[in-house]
């Protein structure tokens, strides 16, 4: 379990810990991890579980998400962009 593993890190070390992550995520190990960076969540995780005070609003395969998201608004979009389109601007 990770909560905003990177907040402090300079940019070697949240590279080399991305990677151990990646590697752990490659041996078929479940990562539960908490983040504000959404860049992050992109680059880490398969399945999303986007929470706004205390409530789900999106929760599911991340490709899924961003697929539905891009149809829905004819270009490809981040998670920041679904998160904000989410909880309202």
């Amino acid at each position: 379990i990770l909560d905003e593993p990177f907040s402090g890190l300079d940019p070697v070390s949240t590279e080399e810990f991305k990677t151990a992550i990646l590697k752990l995520k490659s041996q078929g190990k479940t990562i539960i991890f908490s983040s504000h960076i959404m860049t992050n969540i992109e680059d880490l995780c398969d399945d999303v579980l986007l929470i706004n005070k205390g409530k789900s609003i999106l929760q599911g395969d991340l490709n899924e998400i961003k697929s539905k998201y891009k149809e829905q608004f004819e270009k490809d979009i981040s998670l920041n962009d679904i998160f904000i389109k989410a909880v309202g601007e």
